[in-house]
């Protein structure tokens, strides 16, 4: 039986619902490393702060690192459910 071009459309659209899918997971995965490596350069500017002191801002750039990694989760879970990522993502890495 020959298909449809209906049954081609049906087709196509499983096809685009997959890739669609595999995509938002790959980018899931990307934003929760980008949640981890911002968790290590918030444990070290921690530290920095610990041994420098209120010199160097190494405190408000562990804040922010650790404001950026639950932002950064925060994405990664609006993939996994399939949905746009929350506006606070956008504007947190507009503000940078």
């Amino acid at each position: 039986m020959v298909p449809t071009s209906a049954q081609q459309a049906r087709d196509q659209a499983v096809r685009i619902r997959a890739q669609s899918n595999r995509l938002r997971q790959r980018l899931a995965r990307v934003a929760e490393q980008v949640a981890e490596v911002e968790e290590q350069c918030a444990a070290i500017h921690d530290a920095m702060a610990a041994h420098v002191g209120p010199v160097v801002d190494a405190g408000e750039r562990a804040a922010r690192a650790r404001r950026f990694a639950a932002v950064e989760r925060a994405t990664a879970r609006a993939y996994r459910r399939g949905v746009a990522p929350p506006d606070v993502a956008w504007a947190t890495l507009r503000q940078g």
